[in-house]
């Protein structure tokens, strides 16, 4: 099988976030509402194989009639978003996310989210950099999807996922007997692979066996461990990065006080927009996480929930709000595990985004 296109690799990564990405996606909601399972698994889309996989499920089905139930409840659901498709808005939404988690990676190590993001085109002979350079296949699939819309994805799932006969339903049923079973057959597949060999294949095996045993626990001579690639404390620049900081206080004649700083962000604004709920009164207090809930999960007085989740995530890189709880200091006062008699506290609300910096 050949590797797929940078622009098809793109579309199916989409595809995955339609179907599984949100809880409002409809094949992930479909298995969801059943109540055939406890929860959803399989994962969705793998492509860091040579040949990419889909797999869906779920844990805690009832019974085996349940799975075949299951199974026509995947199908079905394939087949209607065949016909039907996906809307516009879902579209842009998820090929805006799509963009952000390409800018953005994983949030991890950046340097080993390359290194492991090379790995599944490096590991097959393919050019390491296709797996990391993504302008040309975004800007190539966002062509395709306003010149045909919905139909690229719906053409994946007609081709690749209802019309592919190479699909297997793997049922996994738990065992309290299973580690002894296996040792058991363990067993039975050495003495029938013994009683092949001759008395000289039995005894070169044993011996391979005590080389590689003790091949294991050699060490490796300094001239080996000299090659091996390290890095000391002095390569480790002791001095912190400083960023030059802006401080308005009337931004846009607002009356806000805004503070600004550039950093390395991939073309990503990030913005915190915070204000003082101190004033909230205690009995009241309880009630602020359910604010919370509300602000990231509702919907607005003119727009559905999914449709308020679609539309942010078209526009941006996700908007979410949360609280956050400190002490008020006096100055000078640097001992964070002190509290003194009477310290006030200030309550924040924070409501945060990102978005790329053309749409700030």
């Amino acid at each position: 099988t050949q590797p797929l296109d940078g622009v098809t690799e793109l579309a199916w990564i989409v595809l995955d976030h339609l179907l599984l990405g949100r809880p409002s996606s409809p094949l992930r909601k479909a298995l969801e509402d059943s109540g055939l399972g406890e929860e959803t698994i399989g994962g969705g889309l793998d492509d860091e194989l040579s040949q990419s996989t889909f797999a869906i499920g779920m844990r805690g089905v009832g019974s085996r009639r349940d799975v075949s139930r299951l199974e026509d409840l995947i199908m079905d659901t394939l087949a209607g978003l065949d016909s039907g498709g996906f809307t516009d808005d879902e579209i842009d939404s998820t090929m805006n996310t799509i963009e952000f988690r390409l800018r953005e990676g994983g949030g991890g190590l950046r340097g080993m989210e390359v290194f492991l993001g090379s790995l599944t085109k490096w590991n097959y002979d393919l050019d390491p950099r296709d797996a990391l350079v993504y302008e040309d296949s975004l800007a190539g699939l966002r062509d395709e999807v306003d010149r045909t819309g919905s139909n690229v994805f719906q053409r994946l799932i007609r081709d690749a996922l209802i019309g592919n006969s190479h699909r297997v339903v793997l049922e996994l049923y738990p065992s309290a007997t299973y580690e002894d079973e296996l040792a058991q057959d363990t067993r039975a597949q050495l003495a029938r692979s013994q009683s092949r060999m001759t008395d000289d294949e039995y005894g070169s095996v044993v011996e391979e066996g005590k080389r590689l045993k003790e091949l294991q626990g050699t060490e490796e001579s300094p001239e080996v461990l000299a090659t091996n690639p390290a890095l000391s404390i002095s390569d480790i620049d002791t001095l912190p990065i400083e960023y030059p900081v802006k401080v308005e206080a009337n931004a846009f004649k607002s009356g806000i006080v805004a503070v600004s700083h550039e950093v390395e962000s991939s073309g990503i604004a990030y913005v915190d927009f915070g204000m003082d709920i101190s004033m909230v009164p205690f009995e009241d207090a309880a009630l602020l996480p359910s604010l919370i809930t509300v602000l990231n999960e509702a919907g607005t007085s003119d727009m559905d929930a999914t449709d308020f989740r679609n539309y942010i995530g078209k526009v941006t890189g996700g908007v979410s709000a949360s609280l956050e709880i400190m002490s008020v200091k006096p100055t000078g006062w640097e001992d964070d595990n002190r509290v003194l008699p009477g310290t006030n506290m200030r309550t924040m609300l924070f409501l945060n985004g990102k978005c790329t910096a053309e749409r700030i």
